[in-house]
């Protein structure tokens, strides 16, 4: 069995294992930073995430400035909302809106069927519509 878990918050479903960022009946398409850095501060909602985990965990070793954090945090801002991620001067940033988690336990792919608890209803694709957020895009 696959857990795959959901996130919830505004009108936005994060579902990390499928790299999928839906708002309403949207895809929303974020670079793979952007994606990654949303995912850490959702999974730690309400808590201080240090800009060393962020580094780390979206960097994973790679030698980048504490600038590149900074604009995507203002990427993901113009998206989810300007203060839905806290900047705490001199730490890290926490993400201050309400988080729903949802678990949704599947056969692995070899499987036929899929189970799921009573409140993982997290749909596919419903093909209504997508929006891209490029790093470019997000800078206007």
């Amino acid at each position: 069995m696959l857990d795959r878990t959901a996130y919830r918050f505004g009108d936005f479903i994060l579902t990390p294992a499928d790299r999928s960022l839906r708002q309403g009946t949207r895809d929303i398409v974020l670079p793979r930073r952007a994606f990654d850095l949303l995912t850490v501060l959702v999974a730690s909602a309400g808590q201080l995430v240090t800009k060393d985990r962020l580094l780390q965990q979206v960097w994973a070793g790679a030698c980048v400035e504490e600038n590149n954090l900074q604009v995507y945090v203002s990427q993901l801002r113009k998206l989810v909302g300007r203060h839905s991620i806290v900047t705490v001067p001199r730490f890290g940033y926490r993400f201050t809106l309400a988080v729903e988690v949802r678990h949704e336990r599947r056969r692995s792919p070899a499987g036929t069927a899929s189970t799921a608890s009573p409140h993982s209803h997290m749909s596919a694709n419903d093909g209504s519509g997508t929006a891209n957020m490029s790093p470019d895009a997000a800078r206007t």
